[in-house]
C-alpha cells in the first residue's frame, strides 16, 4: 500500500528548506544540538507538516466538486 505522502503527491523536503528552518528555530532547540543531530526529527516532523497541508488542500478542492460533476462507474 502506498504511503500517504505518495497519493498526496507532497514529495520530500528539500534539505535547504531542513536547514532554514532549523537556523530559524535554533533557539528553540535543546542546547548544543546541531543540525545533524535533530535532522532527523526535523525532517519527519516538516515531513507531515506537508503532508498535511496538502491534504487539506485536497479535501478543499474536493469540496468544491458539484455532485453532478462525479462519474459513477
Amino acid at each position: 500500500m502506498p504511503k500517504l505522502q505518495e497519493l498526496l503527491g507532497a514529495g520530500s523536503i528539500p534539505e535547504s528548506e531542513m536547514k532554514a528552518f532549523y537556523e530559524a528555530n535554533k533557539a528553540r532547540m535543546p542546547p548544543g544540538m546541531t543540525y545533524d543531530q535533530v535532522k532527523p526529527q526535523l525532517e519527519q516532523f516538516m515531513q507531515s507538516q506537508k503532508v498535511g497541508n496538502t491534504a487539506r488542500q485536497k479535501i478543499a478542492e474536493l469540496e468544491t466538486i458539484e455532485v453532478d460533476e462525479i462519474e459513477l462507474a
